[in-house]
């Protein structure tokens, strides 16, 4: 896979997780038009990506939706229900494809003609609703029935952190195992996104550089492991680093300045209840937002995304020893 594909690749997941939290609220409000703009632009985004590559399914699913959208935003008129659901099921497939893209390196054979006729002549009506929501329910309901080796969805990883390492003038090592898991296709694209999304972070902010690694005794290589295994009747995947780990002192100073807690509260707080606060939305403590590990997409969007497929998300991390996600989902 090209660096071009690999980056396209990556901004398609950083954008499907800020996604899915708007998705789920243009379903529930579709007249909130600040959702129609943010999902608007979203979906432009991707078009432009897709125009350095060749992809033309994807390509002209983005030209119909943006076409469908812009008369909405154009206009000041508001989604109805029904419109709101062909929304969504634009973006699945659109998420569909980008997922086949990755594990086979192109589009899959077919056409999406049925979806595209929608978006041309949508009406407001029951027979829309009904038409968007077969789109969405057959699609997810085959993905629900088919398993395979989760390793499958995490064929772009090593390339991933390979260009991220050298565009960060880092030394980043991946180790995956348990890549053999079997688990229904619908979960391993469920859970790939906000994995790359902290793998992606991690390589970012979670591994030093070679020189600071080398004045805290580490060796220059940043090492990070992605390891999935079964328990009882839940499906686990760690995603650990051994780079700089969270600084519990900023993170407290981060509460009391965002007004999440008092001084006296956070003092009393142990540690691993004052890491939750990661989980917050937009809780951070960096001073800038970095383009490689997300546009500013914060770990309560992932822990969003997580919760959405009922699973959970937790965190051990030790400054200067690195950090270690645990996400476990209950198997169907």
């Amino acid at each position: 896979m090209d660096a071009l594909a690999v980056d396209f690749l990556a901004e398609v997941n950083e954008t499907f997780i800020e996604l899915s939290p708007l998705l789920s609220r243009i379903s529930k409000t579709p007249d909130d038009r600040e959702v129609l703009h943010a999902v608007f632009r979203h979906l432009h985004s991707i078009k432009g990506a897709c125009s350095f590559l060749d992809y033309p399914r994807m390509q002209t699913l983005c030209h119909h939706g943006e076409e469908f959208l812009s008369a909405y935003r154009d206009e000041n008129m508001t989604l109805s229900r029904a419109q709101a659901d062909l929304v969504v099921a634009l973006f699945r497939q659109v998420q569909f494809l980008s997922e086949e893209v990755e594990v086979s390196g192109s589009e899959p054979d077919g056409d999406d003609h049925a979806l595209i006729t929608l978006l041309k002549s949508p009406s407001d009506g029951e027979d829309l609703q009904v038409d968007a929501s077969v789109l969405i329910n057959t699609r997810e309901r085959v993905a629900s029935t088919i398993t395979r080796p989760i390793g499958d969805r995490w064929i772009s990883f090593p390339a991933i952190v390979e260009d991220l390492a050298m565009k960060l003038n880092k030394k980043i090592a991946l180790t995956m195992e348990g890549q053999e898991i079997e688990v229904s296709d619908a979960l391993a694209k469920a859970i790939k996104a906000p994995l790359m999304h902290m793998l992606r972070n991690a390589c970012d902010h979670g591994i030093e550089a070679p020189d600071e690694r080398a004045k805290k005794g580490k060796a220059e290589t940043g090492e990070i492991t992605l390891k999935a295994f079964q328990e009882e009747d839940s499906t686990v995947i760690t995603l650990c680093d051994d780079g700089k780990g969270l600084d519990v002192g900023l993170i407290r100073q981060a509460i009391v300045e965002k007004g999440l807690a008092s001084k006296q509260e956070t003092g009393a707080m142990s540690d691993q209840d004052a890491f939750k606060f990661i989980f917050n939305p937009g809780f951070s403590t960096a001073q800038e937002v970095s383009e490689i590990s997300g546009r500013g997409v914060g770990m309560d969007v992932v822990a969003f995304n997580i919760q959405q497929i009922g699973g959970t998300l937790d965190l051990e991390t030790s400054l200067d020893a690195g950090s270690c996600f645990t996400l476990k989902v209950a198997n169907a």
